[in-house]
């Protein structure tokens, strides 16, 4: 059994990095790249666009400017769904998660997500 990590700092101490042999194992071998028209990959495109569809008529529902309120843990997988600029393209005014510290805003529709 080899090890492909060695730690670099003492024992508790956070430092690991790839061996010697992980390395040249690394560039010895070739991986194929995925297609892009995998099934998984028409999947996920699927998906995103449908949930992106359905958030974008959700948005354009509520009449007005409006402000999103977010669960922090949700910010990056909707960066994934739909961009900052379509969500201001459909009345998003700000966004903003719930862990800051201070929500100011001068409109009156707040959605939580």
């Amino acid at each position: 059994l080899k090890l492909f990590f060695q730690t670099t700092a003492p024992f508790g101490a956070v430092g690991v990095r790839p061996s010697a042999e992980l390395l040249a194992w690394q560039s010895a071998v070739e991986l194929p790249a995925m297609a892009e028209t995998s099934p998984v990959s028409e999947l996920m495109e699927a998906l995103r666009t449908d949930v992106r569809a359905k958030l974008l008529d959700f948005l354009d529902e509520i009449p007005g400017r409006k402000v999103m309120v977010m669960d922090p843990t949700i910010v990056r997988p909707l960066d994934f769904i739909v961009t900052p600029q379509e969500m201001k393209d459909h009345g998003v005014q700000n966004w903003f998660k719930l862990t800051d510290p201070e929500v100011s805003v001068d409109c009156s529709q707040m959605i939580f997500l």
